[in-house]
């Protein structure tokens, strides 16, 4: 069948086609469009075939229902101390790295792992429980990252969202002892005043393009 559609397609157009292995053609793909190397993963939940193939542990309770978008220096830390002290709110599991925070949304490395790291991330007891659990992510890297939003979205289209809104003042005080706490050069070379004057005007186009500290 293929080698008369084939020899059709030559006929009609004058194209010769050809087989060719699947990781040739792959790599030959992600040459023509670069930007889908990076995928997006998609809510499970919402697909009924998806469901039906998934093993008998993996399930759509194991995935955040609340996400702490940040920002950074804005309490995110101090909230979920507290929400971890009610019994029915779970947090992620600590990381090593990222102390209470997972960071999936936000990190190229950590999002290519998949949808099955991410949900390894979170402790949950299953069937075990009398009471339904609300698992959340708290990650304050989330808000300023450019590609976050619809990578969250995509995964978790029902998840509600907090963000705290801190005096910008205050907030870059804070951001600015926490530089110095880890020993930035810059930070503890300038005082807050020298730092802050050498940042570039409001009105100047560039300031649009720089990420708040």
């Amino acid at each position: 069948l293929f080698t008369a559609l084939f020899g059709f397609v030559h006929k009609w157009t004058g194209l010769r086609l050809r087989a060719e292995r699947p990781l040739r053609l792959g790599r030959k793909y992600f040459e023509i469009f670069p930007e889908d190397k990076t995928p997006l993963w998609t809510s499970p939940c919402s697909d009924k075939k998806h469901l039906e193939i998934w093993s008998s542990h993996k399930n759509c309770s194991r995935l955040p229902s609340l996400l702490i978008l940040g920002p950074q220096k804005s309490g995110t830390t101090a909230l979920h101390s507290f929400l971890s002290l009610h019994p029915q709110a779970w947090p992620s599991l600590p990381s090593k790295t990222h102390y209470e925070e997972v960071q999936f949304f936000s990190s190229n490395e950590l999002y290519n792992r998949g949808i099955d790291w991410y949900m390894d991330q979170f402790q949950y007891p299953g069937s075990t429980s009398r009471h339904p659990l609300l698992l959340f992510d708290k990650s304050a890297t989330y808000l300023p990252h450019p590609w976050a939003p619809a990578r969250a979205a995509s995964l978790l289209p029902s998840a509600r969202l907090i963000i705290i809104l801190q005096d910008p003042v205050q907030r870059a005080y804070s951001w600015y002892q926490h530089m110095r706490a880890h020993n930035d050069p810059t930070a503890m070379k300038y005082s807050f005043s020298e730092v802050l004057a050498a940042l570039p005007h409001p009105s100047s186009p560039s300031l649009s393009s720089s990420h708040p500290p």
